[in-house]
């Protein structure tokens, strides 16, 4: 399997659209707030990704801080951290971006048809 980071840059994606903002993709040797594989500062619409990670852990690291960003976007803000009637942040992303990794893997050819669907209007 290539490495999801290979694939990025073999296909130039290096943003992220999510509709009201871009969200610039940096591998990095360092990741900002010492954050150990990943981090998304949604002031700056940047999210940051260990280089050395495997890619497996990549590819859930990827998915995790879009879901961040995702998150963000639909106003479940830093301000919202400590809600009583929902999780934190960062546990509602762990468990929603494992569940979206687990739909893309099950469903290949469906999201594929989905999104080319959306493509082509």
């Amino acid at each position: 399997m290539t490495h999801i980071f290979d694939l990025l840059k073999k296909h130039n994606i290096s943003k992220i659209d999510l509709g009201y903002a871009s969200y610039k993709l940096i591998i990095s040797e360092e990741i900002p707030d010492d954050s150990s594989w990943g981090y998304t500062n949604t002031d700056t619409y940047t999210i940051y990704l260990y280089k050395h990670m495997e890619d497996q852990p990549a590819r859930e690291t990827l998915v995790h801080e879009i879901t961040h960003a995702l998150f963000e976007a639909i106003g479940f803000t830093s301000e919202d951290e400590e809600k009583a009637f929902c999780e934190t942040n960062e546990d509602l992303t762990t468990k929603i971006s494992r569940g979206m990794m687990i739909l893309f893997r099950l469903n290949p050819d469906l999201m594929t048809l989905i999104c080319k669907d959306i493509n082509n209007g």
